[in-house]
């Protein structure tokens, strides 16, 4: 009497592995393919691979971000800024800031705040990086427009530097040197961040001076630039 109503009453399907929840996650984050697409790929719903997506970016957000993206502990400012002193000559230096924009799908609300000084939607990734190009500290949440300063101030990097920068200092001269960070002239000079000199009337010695500041700083453009690359090659 119930064979008629017995594809009806089939169980629910079985939830998914985790295995298969990181790889449709991976799958997404890597084509940027849409839902849809994805779903069809490993025979699932759009809405599934959207719980999928989220929950991993959950966890990895939750467990691995604090594990491995931190700020270095005194011994490995030690190492870092014994590195960047050999490179460039200036003592202290643990790693360096800079910005760049992540492409990303227009959204329906408030999407003129998403458009960068280029012309295309983004949000502003924040990074430190060190001597070894490992990210140190991360922000990524600025709508594109957002004026790099402007990121900074907003950024937990900012708002809790006395806790996240070691304190140590190094006699140069008659001056005490603290730990600090290299970033580019779009940032506020701070005790823990160090810009270059502007090129208005610089000096012999101001120009000798960005000079070696440069040599370190091109590691975060190395990084960045890898980075990049990597999300290219994934979606050839």
């Amino acid at each position: 009497m119930l064979e008629p109503a017995e594809p009806l009453l089939k169980p629910p399907r079985k939830p998914l592995s985790v295995e298969k929840k990181v790889a449709v996650a991976l799958y997404y984050l890597a084509s940027c393919c849409e839902y849809r697409v994805v779903g069809n790929v490993f025979g699932i719903y759009k809405s599934t691979v959207w719980k999928c997506m989220h929950a991993v970016i959950e966890a990895i957000n939750t467990i691995l971000l604090p594990k491995w993206i931190t700020m270095p502990e005194e011994t490995e400012c030690k190492v870092i800024s014994s590195f960047y002193e050999d490179l460039t000559n200036i003592p202290q230096i643990i790693g360096a800031l800079d910005g760049t924009h992540t492409p990303i799908l227009l959204p329906f609300e408030d999407y003129r705040d998403y458009i960068n000084r280029k012309g295309w939607p983004s949000i502003v990734l924040q990074g430190v990086l060190d001597s070894t190009l490992r990210f140190r500290n991360i922000n990524c949440q600025a709508p594109g427009c957002s004026h790099d300063a402007a990121v900074l101030k907003e950024s937990m990097l900012y708002k809790n530097a006395e806790n996240l920068i070691q304190k140590n200092f190094k006699q140069v001269g008659n001056v005490d040197v603290p730990y600090f960070i290299m970033g580019d002239s779009t940032y506020p000079l701070l005790p823990w961040l160090m810009k270059a000199y502007g090129n208005t009337q610089s000096t012999p010695q101001e120009e000798l001076f960005n000079t070696h500041f440069k040599r370190g700083k091109v590691h975060i453009e190395m990084a960045f630039g890898r980075l990049k690359s990597l999300a290219y090659t994934s979606k050839t």
